[in-house]
């Protein structure tokens, strides 16, 4: 109950966002696209409440008191650790100001725009003159921007940086793998994991940032698991929230289709354990969710606000990449990828080497395929956009800069992967004993 109550909250966030949005944008609100999405996305919310309140037994409740309240040492203590890495980010969060770029032009100066009157479809006339940024304003999805005028409007909060909206994220986030990762790997396991994610530099450094990253990694972490714990147990509930993170995650971060690599991956699932047929109306769901959320705002940019686009896709721009693997343009490319990329590339690698050497039991959980096919897949899709736009512009290096922000959702879920393998071993070893 406590966890369903947690995520319940959080999805009442973009709720609470969205209709905020649609407030502002009433040209939007009132087209068709628009009633679309508000309707599809409490519908969805709705049924998934419906769906858990029909499983709710009063025994489970009572088994899930009994659990919260005998939580031995070995658990509390990373508990208590992550915490202390969550206070040190606040702390930090508080003593510093913010020297990045796009947290203070484009994130909290949208939020100043909205408190000065102006709507998002407003904003493109405010570089409507910059022949190199004309994209700039609507680059990112509104979701940010609105927590930054909501945080500066709650007077108990007003005076506190908006740095510590991020850092509630990181406690979310540990909070949220915690609940999510228990069942299968123990309470003992997730709270270590947690604890790791939390902790990792990639993860840390984002708390400290206000940027999208942080909150974009909690929803796509949240949707990835309540997907990988459906794929075990069949839960509606579990399968609905999972599709409202992955496809609300399209309006945090545009750019990045990894909403397409956990649908690939999801029905990858199973196809691999050969029940393809089972995979049809929970894929369906899944995919027609975030397309919704990825043509709605799509429409939102093009046709309601006029914003130009960031790159071509004319024939040409899409040709010089294919004639670019024949002279060996792939080659620098994979140099910068790696280079740029670094320590988090490596653990993605080993990982994807683990479940290689493992394959007989991954093979065999439909979950742990659905994981390591994200990872592998996510691999890939980061080389080929870094590989599609360095035919398109000459800054096209210094996207790599931020490849380990954009893929902090692999952390978590590269740490499942090897807790589980080592569990999963340790427990067939002790059987051939047996």
């Amino acid at each position: 109950m406590f966890q369903f109550i947690i995520f319940t909250f959080i999805i009442s966030l973009m709720l609470f966002e969205k209709l905020f949005f649609f407030s502002l944008e009433k040209k939007y609100a009132l087209s068709f696209p628009g009633i679309i999405e508000i309707v599809a996305l409490f519908g969805l919310v709705i049924f998934g409440i419906i769906s858990f309140l029909k499983i709710l037994r009063s025994n489970q409740v009572k088994l899930l008191t009994k659990t919260l309240i005998k939580i031995d040492v070995p658990t509390i203590f990373p508990m208590l650790l992550t915490f202390v890495v969550v206070g040190t980010s606040i702390y930090l969060n508080l003593n510093k100001d913010s020297i990045h770029w796009d947290a203070i032009a484009l994130y909290d100066a949208r939020a100043k725009f909205i408190e000065a009157g102006m709507k998002f479809s407003d904003m493109p006339a405010l570089s409507r003159f910059d022949n190199l940024n004309k994209y700039y304003y609507l680059l990112y999805p509104p979701y940010t921007s609105i927590a930054h005028f909501f945080w500066g409007r709650v007077s108990e909060v007003a005076r506190l940086p908006v740095g510590i909206y991020y850092s509630l994220n990181l406690l979310f986030l540990a909070v949220g793998i915690f609940l999510l990762t228990g069942r299968s790997l123990g309470d003992k396991t997730a709270a270590f994991l947690s604890l790791i994610v939390a902790s990792n530099n990639v993860i840390f450094n984002i708390s400290i940032k206000e940027y999208t990253n942080l909150p974009y990694t909690l929803h796509l972490v949240f949707g990835i698991f309540f997907l990988f714990n459906y794929l075990r147990k069949r839960r509606s509930w579990e399968l609905i929230y999972g599709t409202f993170f992955i496809s609300t995650s399209i309006w945090i971060r545009y750019l990045e289709p990894v909403w397409l690599i956990i649908i690939l991956s999801f029905i990858l699932a199973f196809f691999l354990n050969r029940f393809l047929k089972n995979a049809i109306l929970p894929g369906i769901l899944l995919l027609v969710f975030c397309l919704i959320e990825y043509l709605t705002w799509s429409y939102f940019v093009k046709i309601v606000a006029d914003n130009p686009g960031v790159l071509s896709f004319s024939p040409i721009a899409l040709a010089e990449p294919l004639l670019g693997v024949f002279t060996g343009a792939w080659v620098n490319v994979l140099v910068v990828f790696a280079k740029s990329w670094g320590i988090p590339l490596f653990i993605y690698v080993i990982t994807l080497a683990a479940v290689f050497f493992q394959w007989q039991k991954v093979s065999r959980d439909m979950g742990m395929l659905f994981l390591s096919s994200i990872i592998f897949l996510s691999v890939a899709l980061y080389f080929f956009q870094l590989y599609f736009v360095s035919f398109q512009a000459d800054w096209w290096w210094a996207i790599g800069r931020s490849l380990a922000r954009s893929s902090s959702y692999l952390v978590p879920i590269s740490g499942y992967i090897l807790f589980n393998l080592i569990i999963t071993s340790r427990v067939s070893h002790r059987n051939k004993i047996i």
